[in-house]
């Protein structure tokens, strides 16, 4: 599966929060294989201490567009349905 975590400020960018390396370990045991983080949160050292993906994103645009392309959202777009209204 996959997880995000990150602040989004009003011009669309995704800025840190703390506790990022818990946050993945926390992660990584429930099961979660990928994690979208913000850029700045990604750094080499959290990389290598992690078995998980990790997709470093600095807007919302950049995350949308990683998400649309996200094998799992593919399988869930064609699911659904129109709303009714």
């Amino acid at each position: 599966g996959m997880a995000c975590f990150g602040e989004v400020g009003l011009g669309g960018e995704i800025r840190p929060i703390g506790g990022t390396e818990i946050r993945l370990r926390e992660l990584e045991k429930l099961g979660f294989s990928q994690c979208i983080l913000p850029a700045r949160s990604a750094t080499r050292a959290l990389t290598s201490a992690t078995k998980m993906t990790l997709r470093p994103v600095e807007a919302v645009a950049e995350l949308a567009s990683l998400l649309h392309a996200s094998p799992s959202s593919s399988k869930r777009s064609r699911k659904t349905e129109t709303p009714p209204f």
